[in-house]
């Protein structure tokens, strides 16, 4: 997934954010089923950047079809928690990997595996209990470990 394409979801998820922010919007019973629409959002965008940021990471640094196999790789990519992602990520710089793991905040990673999790209750159906408040903070935490990863791991060249 491009850069562009982070940008659409990330552009998706502050649109909703403004509208449920807006002082006529008050239905409470709404907010939740818009937040759990964000949490499939969200865990979308932590995949596309988490893609991105490892096609970028490769790319100038291996051989064309060495990146094209990583690339093909990495399209498959999916479930994004944390750790998942760190392992993914340690795959070309176990070093990074594991400085990055050290100096991650748990409630970071915990916010990662919240959207996670949420999105994968939903997608079978289960019950989620989850606000726009909680929602933003969670959210908050996925932006924050998507730095960290862009910053431990910046593009090849």
């Amino acid at each position: 997934m491009s850069h562009g394409e982070r940008d659409k979801i990330e552009y998706k998820i502050d649109f909703i954010f403004s509208k449920c922010d807006e002082p006529n919007f008050e239905d409470d019973e709404l907010k939740a089923e818009l937040a759990k629409y964000l949490c499939v959002l969200s865990s979308g965008f932590i995949e596309a950047c988490c893609r991105d940021i490892v096609k970028r990471y490769v790319s100038g640094k291996a051989h064309p079809k060495i990146v094209d196999y990583v690339v093909w790789t990495v399209d498959r990519f999916r479930n994004p928690k944390a750790n998942r992602v760190l392992d993914l990520i340690g795959g070309f710089d176990k070093d990074g990997m594991d400085a990055l793991r050290d100096n991650l905040d748990e409630s970071v990673k915990d916010g990662v595996d919240s959207i996670v999790d949420n999105r994968n209750r939903i997608a079978h159906g289960r019950d989620v209990n989850v606000t726009i408040h909680r929602f933003r903070e969670y959210h908050g935490r996925v932006c924050t470990f998507i730095k960290e990863l862009e910053r431990h791991f910046p593009s090849g060249a």
